[in-house]
């Protein structure tokens, strides 16, 4: 409904969360990637982050830690900086 009554790409994003839970995170990339094209994105660290959860969840550890870190440089928040850091040391490695 929200999509309705203001269309943007946070919102998009946000409705991105709720597709990797209902239908999984190959969905939720598939839209992820329109999103990455849309420039009123371009330096919004949530877009890399919420992207590096879904690709945590897909088992591309590789590329979610990539993702943190490149949140992690867009951020100008200094404790989101350590959060997305602090994931991209711990929670993209696979579970031994």
């Amino acid at each position: 409904m929200l999509r309705e009554l203001w269309p943007n790409p946070v919102v998009e994003l946000n409705r991105t969360v709720a597709v990797t839970m209902v239908h999984g995170p190959d969905a939720a990339l598939a839209a992820l990637e329109k999103l990455a094209a849309d420039p009123r994105l371009r330096d919004y660290c949530y877009l890399p982050a919420v992207r590096a959860h879904v690709l945590e969840q897909a088992g591309q550890h590789a590329a979610a830690r990539n993702n943190w870190l490149h949140a992690a440089n867009l951020t100008r928040n200094e404790r989101e900086r350590q959060l997305y850091q602090n994931h991209a040391q711990r929670r993209s490695r696979p579970c031994q």
